[in-house]
């Protein structure tokens, strides 16, 4: 059997995506109100889903 290598890209592809979703969830959240408010919601709620999908397999 052999073992494929992965990239750097491949292996922090995923965890960059989750950082950057953070981030502007919480720049979104300092911004201001209203949809603001939505923003930061969605993107304080990446590393909830990121976990929650990665825990079921």
């Amino acid at each position: 059997m052999t073992r494929r290598r992965n990239t750097l890209l491949q292996i922090f592809a995923a965890p960059a995506a989750v950082a950057l979703a953070s981030a502007a969830g919480l720049a979104a959240g300092l911004l201001g109100d209203g949809w603001w408010d939505a923003a930061a919601a969605a993107g304080l709620a990446a590393p909830v889903l990121a976990i929650a999908l990665t825990r079921g397999r």
